[in-house]
């Protein structure tokens, strides 16, 4: 194996939940928040360690945590970091840390198949031995056929599947890593076209693109290429994240942009044939630099962040249901468990803070808010004991930061 690896005795910082009214994991419910507790989350644990910011979410599998930064590292934590620690403050060390991939990590690993997988930004798609051992093995790497920043990896069954942000679609064999099949979906005059992951729906791929088009790639069968299709064309539009799923239908987010975070945010359903079946015009601006996060849907209700909001809407329907003031947070892709809407974001006012928000997932109320001193514009995570997981940190300020979250039985501190 090779040595780009963190110290295997490296400890990193946690900071125990010094805050008033901050719970402890003891204390934790053992299942996630609702919208009736969701107001006594607390502050258990915030811990500093990595190499650079955190811009990928995490990923709970199991009793573990998996996150990567950007300066390429990927490190698995246990859930209850700094919990078994006698010191002040208390300490832990990661299970492990690599950047045996290459280059900086924007999008959350997965993890099953006894592997945890990861792309970076120079291309790559790697596969790790998901063990406790403090220098796992590299399983595989491989590249995208046509280089370029790497999205995804989605983990379906025993295949892996990424885009590329030239286009290409590439199926993966996720125990060795070798090419099921690869196609591109950029066109002849789109340049840098797929800035979010792949979906898989039916045996298909769906993509968003840049120039505003929504793709589906059939996977070859008996000899033949992968097909690709055009299901529809949003002229001056532009797709700058995941589409989203029921199981049914596809939701996307499209930006028609005047200028840098100025623009109007339109949410869409559509059929798997390229049917529009609603559009609406939310009448807000995007998010960060103008470019969209992806929507979420859940239980019926599609959520779509803009500049400090996030909009609700019906997902058969389209009716606008709701509308959920992050105040001057700049919102990432919800994410919905036991009726509650978890976001990070970054501070709209441009300053390098940001904060963990929790919103009603039916009415869009605001259930509780904590401010983090760096930038947290990434999706939370939330594990089967309520733990709320949110990464961060600043660019060119050191370590990356995880914050933990648990809901408590006392009166909460925002």
């Amino acid at each position: 194996m090779t040595t780009r690896k963190l110290r295997a005795g490296a400890l990193a910082l946690v900071t125990g939940a010094l805050l008033a009214g901050a719970a402890s994991l003891g204390g934790a419910d053992p299942a996630p928040a609702s919208p009736a507790t969701a107001p006594h989350l607390a502050p258990v644990w915030t811990s500093h360690f990595g190499s650079g910011k955190y811009q990928a979410s995490p990923v709970v599998a199991g009793d573990f945590v998996y996150i990567g930064d950007e300066n390429g590292y990927l490190t698995k934590f246990p859930l209850r970091t700094g919990t078994a620690s006698t010191a002040t403050p208390p300490t832990f060390q990661p299970t492990w840390s690599t950047n045996e991939c290459f280059n900086s990590i924007f999008s959350k690993p997965a993890v099953g198949n006894a592997k945890v997988y990861v792309s970076t930004i120079a291309g790559y798609v790697c596969a790790f031995e998901d063990s406790t051992d403090p220098d796992p093995d590299l399983q595989w790497r491989q590249a995208m056929p046509s280089g370029g920043w790497a999205n995804g990896p989605v983990l379906v069954g025993d295949t892996i599947y990424v885009s590329g942000h030239n286009g290409d679609i590439l199926a993966l064999n996720a125990e060795t890593g070798a090419p099921r099949w690869r196609t591109n979906v950029g066109g002849a005059n789109a340049q840098n076209p797929l800035l979010g992951s792949p979906i898989v729906l039916g045996g298909k791929v769906y993509v968003g693109t840049s120039d505003g088009r929504v793709m589906a790639v059939t996977p070859p069968t008996g000899g033949a290429p992968a097909t690709v299709t055009e299901l529809k064309k949003f002229n001056g539009g532009r797709i700058s994240d995941t589409l989203a799923t029921n199981g049914t239908h596809l939701y996307a987010a499209v930006n028609y942009v005047t200028s840098p975070s100025v623009g109007r945010v339109h949410a869409v359903s559509l059929t798997t044939a390229g049917v529009v079946r609603w559009d609406r015009d939310t009448g807000l601006d995007p998010t960060y630099s103008g470019r969209m996060q992806a929507p979420a849907v859940a239980d019926g209700i599609v959520y779509v962040p803009t500049k400090v909001n996030v909009v609700y809407y019906d997902s058969e329907t389209g009716a606008r249901t709701a509308l959920a003031d992050a105040g001057d947070n700049q919102p990432t892709t919800p994410t919905v468990v036991n009726g509650v809407a978890y976001v990070g974001g970054l501070q709209a006012s441009g300053r390098a803070s940001g904060a963990l928000q929790a919103f009603d997932a039916k009415t869009g109320v605001t259930l509780y808010y904590s401010h983090t001193p760096t930038v947290a514009y990434t999706s939370p995570a939330v594990a089967p004991n309520g733990i709320v997981l949110l990464g961060g940190g600043n660019s060119g300020q050191g370590a990356g930061v995880v914050w933990a979250y648990a809901p408590h039985s006392g009166t909460h501190n925002n």
